[in-house]
């Protein structure tokens, strides 16, 4: 029972950091945009959302716009989160990110 309980403890500890995260908000952004692409097939007006068309404006005004100026956003975010955790040595498990999903479902 105590083992299960050291892993509960490790889970709420570990789950709660920046890197889960990010690493569990990576493949929504990912699945966002693939499906705005799939929904605005052939659409005259586009649908999106508010705050991307926002950070898209905001990219658009420094140079940069569409997915490619978002993956680098994207990928800086990663890398800051990565490089202000990796002192804590956060363990990465897979089923982390299971239950991660099961919690978040309930």
């Amino acid at each position: 029972m105590s083992g299960i309980r050291s892993e509960w403890t490790t889970y709420r500890r570990v789950t709660r950091t920046a890197t889960y995260g990010f690493l569990a908000a990576l493949p929504l952004v990912l699945m966002y945009e693939l499906l705005v692409v799939f929904a605005n097939r052939g659409a005259v007006a586009q649908v999106r959302v508010g705050a991307e068309v926002w950070l898209k404006q905001l990219l658009a005004v420094i140079g940069d716009t569409g997915f490619e100026a978002l993956g680098v956003v994207v990928l800086l975010v990663g890398a800051a989160v990565f490089w202000s955790e990796r002192r804590k040595r956060i363990p990465l498990r897979v089923r982390y990110f299971g239950w991660m999903v099961l919690e978040s479902a309930v």
